[in-house]
């Protein structure tokens, strides 16, 4: 190869180069403006007591952190700290962990609304009317009221 070949590849490299890093700066500051709000909070809106509730309900049903993951059944996807992490608010649960949470609790979707609190017992006793439940089987049942 020549040194004028070796040059030019070696400008396009360094030009591809920097393309790369223009579009990595251009997404990462996509992703943090929709992560802060222009005064520099959060901009998710995540409900102010979700992480307490979590945590409560945990307690409530008696079981571990371990315990909480395998009746969320995530024991194979996520580690047992991920639980800490949302009980102490560092980290939010996808809409599916927290459909999980309220299946294992027995509450309702409910529980994210800060102005409402927990039933002081769990497993809950949420009754659904008129709604009809694929069973483990794949045959739907009755939910009955």
């Amino acid at each position: 190869m020549s040194i004028e070949g070796s040059n030019s590849r070696q400008i396009d490299l360094v030009n591809a180069y920097d393309s790369q890093q223009r579009v990595a700066a251009s997404l990462t500051s996509h992703w943090d403006s929709h992560r802060e709000n222009p005064d520099g909070k959060p901009a998710s809106k995540a409900p102010k007591r979700l992480a307490e509730k979590l945590r409560a309900i945990r307690l409530g049903l008696g079981l571990s952190q371990t315990q909480m993951l395998k009746r969320l059944e995530h024991e194979k996807t996520m580690h047992y700290g991920r639980i800490s992490e949302y009980e102490s608010g560092k980290r939010e649960p996808t809409l599916m962990t927290i459909l999980q949470y309220v299946r294992v609790a027995g509450v309702h979707l409910d529980i994210v609304d800060d102005e409402l609190e927990l039933p002081k017992k769990l497993p809950g006793d949420v009754k659904y009317r008129d709604i009809k439940r694929k069973s483990a089987s794949g045959k739907k049942e009755s939910a009955s009221a």
